[in-house]
């Protein structure tokens, strides 16, 4: 077993056989549990089957083509983390106590937000199942693991009064409509990419919103929205009817009358936000929408459907959110406040 130095570090000599010859091996770490695990990588080089690395690099491989571009680019880090914590350790014998400790190391030393460590529990638990199914282990050690809890996101902050009026007075820029479009109806990136002329229905004023726009390695194509929330009829308000003239094709093509692939879309994203002088993402633009839907006094129920949330509580919590924002800004307009006598 291992022992502990004066120095602090943890210590094991181990007599290992290799070409049939035996020699001394020594192990070090700064926990116990260290070098155990690299004691174990050490043996699973010759009969433990392939590492953890290896797994996961063939994982990553395969999802980069299979997976949705914004799901990739959340997943990367998290793939990164769990390559570099447990590298060469045979996959095979990494343990369920192996893998709840490295969740719990990441709370402690990162302290990340409830959805950074839900995504890398996620990643660890995809690249165990992959190895299930390639014959590389026999069992996932994440499966069952309790959820951890991580800190409660921050709400992304509301777009600014400024940035609402240059969408509004920019519509006509080149790529104005989009940003114009997400203000005022709340459709996601993708639903908005993908969204077709025959969706929208000017004479009954409603939106019908039936799929979403994706990328697998730069490469656009269309499915059904992640959830069944997703697919919705949303009402056209008069701020949308005014600007909008049909065609026919694409609502918002590339230069080719094509779909976007992600490269042209973030290429004109920053064109527009430069010309435009905005500082809020288009996702933010879509939370206006929601501050219009609270201000008319939509029912958060009604308010769900509408913006396509899968759960009530993302509803609510965003309409706190609102209603938190509006009582700063009419807080800050009284401070200075005075009676005209």
């Amino acid at each position: 077993m291992p022992v502990k130095r004066k120095d602090g570090l943890w210590q094991q000599q181990v007599t290992v056989t290799q070409d049939g010859r035996k020699s001394q091996k020594y192990f070090y770490g700064r926990t116990k549990q260290e070098v155990l695990e690299k004691i174990l990588a050490d043996e699973g080089r010759r009969d433990a089957g392939p590492s953890f690395s290896a797994v996961a690099d063939d994982w990553w491989e395969d999802a980069q083509k299979r997976i949705a571009y914004n799901s990739t680019k959340n997943y990367h880090p998290a793939y990164l983390r769990a390559r570099a914590r447990f590298g060469e350790i045979p996959i095979r014998s990494i343990t369920p106590a192996m893998a709840a400790q490295f969740l719990q190391a990441y709370i402690s030393d990162a302290n990340p937000a409830q959805k950074t460590l839900t995504t890398q529990r996620l990643v660890l638990s995809l690249i165990f199942k992959h190895a299930c199914a390639t014959g590389a282990a026999d069992t996932n050690p994440v499966r069952d693991l309790p959820i951890t809890r991580g800190k409660p996101g921050k709400p992304r902050p509301l777009p600014s009064d400024r940035d609402i009026r240059a969408v509004r007075d920019s519509v006509s820029l080149p790529g104005g409509l989009l940003p114009y479009f997400a203000m005022y109806s709340g459709l996601r990136k993708g639903e908005l990419l993908a969204l077709r002329w025959d969706d929208i229905n000017l004479d009954e004023r409603e939106i019908h919103v039936t799929k979403s726009l994706y990328h697998a390695a730069n490469r656009p194509y269309i499915k059904e929205p992640k959830t069944d929330a997703g697919t919705r009829t949303v009402p056209i308000i008069d701020r949308l009817a005014d600007v909008l003239q049909p065609s026919s094709g694409l609502v918002f093509p590339n230069s080719s009358g094509e779909l976007f692939t992600e490269t042209q879309f973030q290429k004109l994203w920053r064109d527009y936000v430069a010309e435009a002088k905005i500082s809020c993402t288009l996702h933010q633009l879509r939370h206006v929408f929601a501050t219009i839907l609270y201000e008319s006094g939509v029912d958060a129920k009604d308010a769900q459907y509408i913006l396509g949330h899968s759960s009530l509580q993302m509803t609510l919590d965003l309409y706190t959110h609102i209603r938190e924002t509006r009582r700063k800004k009419v807080s800050s307009k009284i401070m200075s406040a005075d009676i005209k006598v």
